[in-house]
């Protein structure tokens, strides 16, 4: 038997909670002579969803490191007998590796590597070179962000697992087939009859919305924008007079499949992935995805790339796509490559081997 802490220090909306949701429910389903336990957030949505699933809960602040949830962890961890910690993200790895300190085996998945140029970006990267030595084993979701990860220092070859993605792609396919689309846009106050394309992101620098309002978009297309974040407030300013009737901010939605029955595509402004979720949940509904050209999109098959830095490839790259055919490629590329028990069974493999 393992016993096993899954660290995450987010449990709102978005991908990394989701992720860690999803690779539990799995373990516990396939694997089940194992004890599971989840430190994170007690935020909504995922908060209670992980109380509810795990052996065990312990609540850590969202997105903030606490020397003494650290020491209350610790402890935890010596009580609960933990063999495993496995983290999710910069910001809860900084609580395993430090665990990993004290004697408990480590494995780090970083779901995104990338380098920021300010004071503050070079510190936390510094730090995160520090750490690799008290962690057994790093986790890459994508061949983009390994090379990413190697290229800062992040990891080496010795210690690194490539563990792309993987999603339910047949619930969520069933999912999105009971619902209507006309019935959908409605429920999100979105128009009935117009073309649109969407996107489910965090509204912060990374997920690159600010350069969106900037870019030449096609015209009798509404863009439909899920989400929340810090830069909510400064983005709805800076949308351009003349796109508010085109570019829709709906805030935190609680039905993603549902959401993205009601879109005709899906597009991405992200200046950096690791293996986007919601990326790969479009492409499972069979959605055309026009997506920037950055680490975590390149290495998708079954999309159509943009120049991020070009005010017209957007549009330009949006006139190249054949919906249908598009869509239907997408569709296949999840089905063979980004399975869930795939996922799930290569990262047991990790547990049981380390």
């Amino acid at each position: 038997m393992i016993n096993i802490l899954l660290i995450t220090v987010r449990s709102d909306t978005g991908g990394g909670p989701k992720h860690v949701f999803d690779l539990v429910r799995t373990l516990k389903e396939k694997y089940q002579n194992n004890k599971i336990s989840i430190a994170s957030p007690a935020d909504l949505p995922y908060g209670p969803k992980f109380r509810e699933l795990a052996h065990k809960h312990f609540e850590i602040p969202h997105r903030k490191f606490s020397i003494i949830k650290f020491l209350s962890l610790l402890i935890y961890c010596k009580d609960q007998n933990i063999n495993i910690v496995h983290s999710h993200g910069r910001g809860a790895g900084y609580y395993s590796r430090l665990l990993g300190l004290f004697g408990i085996k480590v494995i780090h998945t970083f779901h995104g590597a990338h380098f920021e140029r300010s004071a503050t970006g070079k510190i936390k990267v510094f730090i995160d070179r520090v750490l690799k030595i008290a962690t057994d084993k790093l986790i890459n979701v994508s061949h983009d962000e390994y090379k990413a990860s190697l290229s800062m220092g992040l990891t080496n070859e010795s210690k690194v697992a490539i563990i792309p993605n993987g999603i339910d792609h047949i619930h969520i396919k069933k999912e999105y087939s009971e619902y209507k689309k006309n019935e959908s846009r409605k429920s999100f106050n979105l128009p009935e009859t117009a073309i649109i394309w969407g996107t489910l992101s965090r509204l912060t620098y990374q997920k690159g919305i600010d350069i969106f309002l900037k870019l030449d978009l096609p015209e009798n297309t509404v863009f439909a924008i899920a989400g929340d974040g810090e830069d909510k407030e400064s983005l709805l300013k800076a949308i351009p007079e003349q796109k508010k009737k085109q570019i829709l901010f709906l805030g935190n939605i609680s039905e993603p499949i549902k959401f993205l029955s009601a879109l005709d595509g899906y597009f991405s402004s992200a200046r950096w992935e690791g293996l986007p979720l919601s990326v790969l949940e479009a492409m499972s509904c069979e959605l055309p995805c026009l997506l920037s050209r950055v680490d975590g999109h390149r290495e998708l098959e079954g999309v159509k790339l943009y120049d991020l830095n070009s005010r017209d490839d957007f549009q330009k790259k949006f006139s190249e796509i054949n919906h249908t055919e598009l869509g239907r490629k997408a569709g296949s590329v999840i089905e063979k490559n980004y399975n869930l028990e795939l996922m799930t069974k290569k990262t047991y493999q990790i547990y049981c081997h380390l």
